[in-house]
């Protein structure tokens, strides 16, 4: 929860391999995009209350202080392999196994 409320690395880029289209747009090869984390961690339909710290957010369902009112629909176990500041690619964290 401390690094979704303030995440150690705020962004990165990627660049397009290929040609993609997403809602309507069109994006060339090459082109290069940012991503915020502190936008993704902050959005409201994903995490009730985003600008509230609070520790039980990810608990897993079985776990003794889950409070389901808490629940933020992210499988925590997911979440530790996929949360944005390990990167992914070629560019992968490697702690990422560890989290």
């Amino acid at each position: 929860e401390s690094w979704r409320m303030d995440p150690p690395v705020n962004g990165s880029f990627r660049k397009a391999a290929k040609e993609i289209q997403h809602k309507g747009y069109s994006f060339d090869v090459g082109t290069v995009f940012n991503y915020s984390i502190l936008i993704a961690t902050a959005d409201e339909n994903l995490y009730k209350n985003h600008d509230k710290f609070n520790m039980r957010r990810f608990l897993p369902k079985e776990h003794p202080l889950y409070q389901a009112e808490m629940d933020s629909s992210i499988d925590p176990l997911q979440g530790r392999t996929n949360y944005p500041i390990f990167g992914g690619g070629t560019h992968v964290c490697l702690g990422k196994a560890f989290a």
